[in-house]
Formats: structure tokens, sequence, C-alpha cells
């Protein structure tokens, strides 16, 4: 089966993913899942798993993401029509993203199928269009999930969302998800005025994986999930580099504290001397940035020898699940992962988190 996921609109496309994903897995209960980006995989990558991996699974599925990166004269363009053309569409799925949904941005052996608009040119190919919705359906989104959500929202914050996220349902999702779980923490208020959005964007505007360890290094849980929150919101993927950077600074703040246990120094001569860890290949050299000074004696106060390095095992042990977690649930474990961190110094907890933070209906 070939799926073609064609249009602008990323939110609903992505739901739609999921819920195909799903049905194929629950059809077949050993799928087994790959997943590919235009512009960055090669041909014979997906080859091997739509050709190959049939040897070790009853039905691969893979998913090619952001089509529309990929050059017409790409070896995984033309992985993606020699599937189309031949390859075993009963025992395997093909599903193909792309914001273009113009049939000329397509391979010519996709055109037919995508001019007819979901009729299918035969049994194994399947087209659905996704569009930008109109502002006021996605404030009645805002309005509706709010409401559901135990909170009161006024017209002037249902504005300031989707302006500030230029429409985009997605991103309007993502924003309105991170603000109630902002404010429910915070326990301050169950209504969020247009005042109240101006100052969480404020608070949030700029934060990368060292903002997100000056917030973990205070044990500042309300801060740390605001900002894996706004790193999501404005480019999810930088959410797994933002923890490869709070793994890092971890670890370098486990060798301030053996230096601290070790040796009468203080805090000021540990920073200039310990060997700060790199998730690049970069040479090594001596001290921790000044600037980052106040942030390390901040987490060396906050943080026993024994807590760190319980935190650097267990962001080991969840780095694949960090990197694999899918989109609908990725913020869920974002949180969790962090909410272990700062709240039981890296002992994993069940804790109760909505399982559908963002509704999938409109």
């Amino acid at each position: 089966m070939i799926y073609l996921l064609a249009g602008p609109e990323e939110g609903e496309k992505e739901e739609y993913l999921q819920s195909t994903i799903s049905l194929l897995k629950k059809e077949h209960p050993d799928a087994e899942l790959s997943l590919f980006f235009g512009g960055e995989n090669e041909g014979i990558e997906l080859e091997n798993v739509l050709m190959q991996m049939q040897f070790f699974t009853s039905f691969p599925i893979a998913v090619v993401k952001h089509y529309e990166n990929a050059g017409k004269a790409d070896s995984l363009t033309k992985a993606i029509v020699q599937y189309r053309e031949d390859g075993n569409q009963e025992t395997s799925a093909l599903i193909v993203l792309s914001c273009e949904s113009n049939p000329s941005s397509w391979p010519p052996i996709f055109r037919d199928d995508l001019a007819k608009k979901g009729k299918k040119k035969t049994p194994f190919v399947h087209v659905e269009f996704f569009y930008e919705m109109d502002e006021a359906d996605i404030k009645n989104w805002v309005r509706r999930y709010s409401r559901k959500e135990g909170f009161t929202i006024s017209e002037g914050a249902v504005s300031e969302i989707v302006r500030s996220v230029d429409s985009n349902l997605a991103q309007v999702k993502t924003l309105t998800s991170s603000l109630i779980s902002y404010f429910r923490i915070k326990g301050s208020s169950n209504s969020i005025s247009e005042e109240d959005v101006d100052q969480y964007a404020a608070k949030t505007r700029g934060e990368d994986g060292y903002t997100l360890f000056d917030a973990v290094a205070g044990r500042d849980l309300d801060r740390a999930l605001m900002v894996i929150g706004q790193i999501i919101l404005f480019d999810q993927s930088k959410a797994v580099s933002a923890f490869a950077v709070l793994q890092s600074q971890f670890r370098t703040l486990e060798a301030a504290l053996e230096m601290k246990g070790d040796k009468r120094m203080s805090d000021k001569e540990i920073l200039n001397s310990v060997v700060p860890f790199s998730i690049y290949s970069f040479p090594q050299r001596k001290g921790v940035f000044f600037k980052s000074h106040p942030t390390f004696i901040k987490a060396m106060r906050n943080y026993t020898l024994e807590e760190c390095q319980k935190i650097v095992l267990y962001l080991e042990e969840m780095d694949s699940e960090i990197k694999s977690a899918r989109n609908d649930i990725s913020r869920i474990v974002y949180e969790s992962v962090i909410y272990d961190i700062i709240s039981n110094s890296g002992e994993e907890v069940d804790i109760e988190l909505n399982p559908d933070p963002i509704s999938l209906s409109i």
C-alpha cells in the first residue's frame, strides 16, 4: 500500500499518519516501522527496508517525511518510483508526506493519483490532502481544548496564541498545550489572559539545551517544563539536541563534583580546571566558560555527586526513548524525563500525565 499525504497543514497530517500506522500495526502485529527524510536519506536505505526487511518481518512500513526536500533526480525519489512501479505493495507499506499539494511537484507516476484527490488509480494507492484551516476554526479549537482542560481563556489570549504562530494548527496545539501545562503546574489561576500569553512568550524566547540545563540546575520544574515546551513549539527536532546538551552538562557537573570531593578547591578554581564533556569532537580544553559559572555553581549546590551520577546513567538509559519518541507523545516523554531528574534525581517514577494532551478533533 502507498499513502501520499500532501498539503501544508502539518498538525492533521501528523495525526493521520499516526492513525494509519496504528491501524497497519493492528492488522500486522509484527510490522516494523522505519523513518526517512527527504534530502537526507538515500534511496538504497529505503529499498533495503521495503525489499530486504521482508526477510525479517512480514510487513515493513516505511515513512518518508518532508519529501518536498528531495530532488526529482534524488536516489530517494527513484526508490519511491521503483516501489510504485513494481514493489510488493500487498506485504509492505510506504507513506510519503510532503507540504506540496500541486501534482506537478510530485514524480509523474503519482500525478494521476494526486489529480483524482483520493480516488485510487489502483487498489494500492491512497491520497489525502491537508490544507491550512481558517483562523476562526483554529480559534474554536483553542477555546474547546482550554475548556476541556478546566481553563478559561480570554478572547485576547486566543487571538495572541493564533497570531504568535501564524495560524499554524500544529504549533497552535503545541503552544496551547504547553501554556496550560505550565499554568496547571504553577497553580496560580485557571484563567489565561492575553498578558499571560505575552509573559510566557517573553520568558521562553530563545530557549535551548543550555537554558534547559540552567532551569534544571536550579531544580526549577516550572521553568524547565516551560523551556522544553518552547523548544518543541518552535523546532521539535531541537528537543533531542537539547537533551544531548543536558547530558553533556551533567557529565561536566559530575567531573566538577568529583574534584570538589577530592581536593580543597573553591568552586571557581574547580570550574576553571575541570575538562568539560563535549557532545562534539572538538579538542578538549580546560575550564567551563565564564558565563556558565553561575549555572554550574547553582548545580553544584543543588545536586550531590551521587545524585549527579544517577542522573547521568538515567539520561543514558533514556537516550533511545528520547530520540525515537513519536511526535504525538514526545512532549509527555520529555516532560517525564525532566520531572524524574528534578524531583527524583534520576529515579524513574510513574506520574499521571494526560495521555492525549492534544485532541485530534477540531
